[in-house]
């Protein structure tokens, strides 16, 4: 697959999966506490699959130093009925140039498009190294899910879209799949660390 280094072929792969966004249910307007900095408020949607529900949105982000938009994507969390500001737990970020400084990326081949994570998560302030988490993914029965790219290096592939298009059953399951999995990871980390300052 070759990487996808273009706004406007970014642009039309975040549409496809904006507009599939839409199709679930609409719960207003809340406020994230995300990457870019940003207080505006966010549209939120309600997906549900088994016994999980989450709630998503979708963002434009910008370089922290120049200020210019710079990706797009989708985050999610669990739902949150307080008036607190939403914290993320899966960001699903779309550069709109290639840059491996990104921890997700976009590679097409023809009209398949794979929206990649290659593992470089933070817990607080702390950075993961990439092996933590695929480590993680074995040890909890997640192999099916580790990709080898290109270049020869790990990832997983968190939605996948075929001729422009998303099935909103496999976009949400995707969705929802990878917020617990993360969720998981990263309270295991935390628990870890927190033991280790006692």
């Amino acid at each position: 697959m070759y990487k996808v280094d273009s706004e406007v072929k970014t642009r039309e792969i975040f549409n496809v999966l904006e507009t599939c966004l839409e199709g679930f249910n609409s719960i207003g307007i809340r406020k994230w506490g995300n990457p870019s900095g940003s207080q505006q408020g966010l549209d939120v949607y309600e997906i549900e699959h088994k016994d999980n529900t989450i709630w998503v949105s979708t963002v434009e982000w910008v370089n922290a130093s120049t200020g210019e938009v710079n990706r797009c994507g989708i985050i999610t969390t669990l739902p949150e009925y307080s008036n607190n500001t939403l914290g993320q737990i899966l960001e699903v970020n779309m550069p709109y140039y290639f840059s491996k400084s990104f921890n997700t990326r976009v590679y097409g081949d023809n009209n398949i498009f794979e929206i990649r994570n290659y593992g470089k998560f933070t817990i607080g302030r702390r950075g993961l190294k990439r092996k933590y988490f695929f480590d993680y993914l074995r040890e909890h029965g997640y192999d099916d899910e580790i990709f080898i790219d290109e270049e020869g290096k790990e990832y997983i592939c968190i939605i996948k879209l075929q001729d422009n298009s998303i099935n909103s059953d496999y976009f949400g399951e995707r969705l929802i799949k990878w917020t617990m999995i993360l969720k998981e990871f990263k309270d295991y980390y935390r628990n870890l660390y927190s033991n280790e300052r006692r």
